[in-house]
């Protein structure tokens, strides 16, 4: 459980930058 919680809040913080980024 906290791993997949750990690899989705990952996931939405690289989503979050690439977003940024653009």
């Amino acid at each position: 459980s906290k791993g997949v919680d750990a690899m989705i809040k990952d996931c939405l913080s690289m989503y979050n930058s690439f977003l940024t980024n653009k």
